[in-house]
């Protein structure tokens, strides 16, 4: 829980952006892109492996469960290495300050 209150913490990102939530998210689409564009008559059933065309038959739970590893992978690597870069004099970001708190 800590970590969500540090500036150099496991969940900081960058620009307002996740980089490791947005290529797991493409990773996790593209096993299901090519059964789609199968079920909605882009490409012939005979031009796809028949194995990706039933992978889209459960398009949801594949691509929640690459994305979920994906993820998982590069949020591990990314903690292992900001872990070995931090400063120790740079610990937490300060608070913000709200008009509703006085």
């Amino acid at each position: 829980m800590p970590d969500l209150y540090q500036y150099h913490g496991r969940y900081a990102y960058r620009n307002g952006f996740n980089l490791a939530a947005i290529v797991a998210l493409i990773v996790g689409i593209l096993p299901n892109v090519p059964g789609f564009l199968t079920a909605i008559g882009v490409l012939d059933k005979g031009a796809v492996w028949p194995g990706l065309v039933a992978v889209y038959n459960y398009a949801w739970f594949v691509g929640f469960l690459v994305s979920g590893g994906v993820y998982m992978l590069l949020m591990h690597w990314q903690s292992a290495s900001r872990s070995a870069d931090l400063q120790p004099g740079i610990v937490a970001r300060p608070a913000p300050s709200s008009s509703l708190a006085q």
